[in-house]
């Protein structure tokens, strides 16, 4: 009494839908409800990186965990392009050793 409660469950296989009932007022109501999800124009992810890094600070309560993912972000970015060129460049080094 006086709560309001809305449970959701979502499936892509049609036989498992369940009957959904609707209540108003502790009346029931023949509906078929649905949500809309709406979402702001497709950006990359470079674009909404101090988003995504103040969301996941949210979870952590710890304060310096933005700058402490922004900082390993920004050593994927370089260091993993890097590894790939070292790894290119001593592998033709290796190849050019070989009789």
């Amino acid at each position: 009494a006086g709560r309001r409660t809305i449970g959701l469950a979502g499936t892509k296989v049609p036989r498992e839908r369940a009957r959904v009932e609707v209540r108003l007022d502790g009346r029931e109501i023949v509906t078929q409800p649905w949500l809309t999800f709406v979402q702001r124009p497709e950006a990359s992810v470079l674009a909404r990186a101090g988003e995504i890094l103040d969301r996941v600070s949210a979870f952590r309560p710890f304060p310096a965990v933005a700058p402490l993912l922004g900082l390993l972000a920004l050593l994927v970015l370089v260091g993993v392009p890097l590894a790939i060129v070292l790894a290119l460049a001593l592998a033709e080094r290796a190849d050019r050793r070989e009789p």
